[in-house]
């Protein structure tokens, strides 16, 4: 997101050529520590949980997460959505 708030609306730059991060994909079981950890290195602040089929052995999405929900998560306390 942060890439798009350079971009001048005048100049109309397709969005095919404007570089997006790919978001990381965490399996459900990753502890929220470790995942937490990713975050604060400063590579993503986002990632999209994958739970593995166990019928096909692929992964299919669950749930996105960003900071606020693994810290919920961790201390207990509720969502703002702030």
């Amino acid at each position: 997101v942060k890439n798009l708030l350079t971009i001048d609306p005048e100049e109309e730059i397709p969005v095919k050529n404007v570089t997006i991060q790919r978001i990381p994909r965490v399996p459900e079981t990753l502890p929220l520590y470790d995942i937490l950890n990713e975050f604060q290195k400063g590579h993503s602040h986002m990632a999209v949980v994958v739970r593995h089929c166990e019928k096909t052995g692929q992964q299919s999405s669950n749930n996105n997460a960003d900071v606020r929900d693994v810290k919920v998560d961790i201390d207990g306390g509720e969502r703002t959505g702030t």
